[in-house]
């Protein structure tokens, strides 16, 4: 979980179509940052910050 903000924040895509997120981020190429992507990022920030 924590790579993956490690790769929004140096902007790469990390969710990729499906399924396979974790497994697949490395494949995916650039693309603009979905509004999904922004959610998910900003609930997994604030889920982390509660630990």
């Amino acid at each position: 979980m924590r790579a993956g903000l490690d790769a929004l924040d140096r902007d790469r895509a990390y969710l990729a179509p499906g399924l396979r997120n974790a497994l697949n981020a490395h494949l995916v190429p650039r693309r603009p940052r979905r509004l999904v992507a922004a959610i998910a990022e900003r609930v997994t920030r604030s889920v982390l910050r509660q630990d």
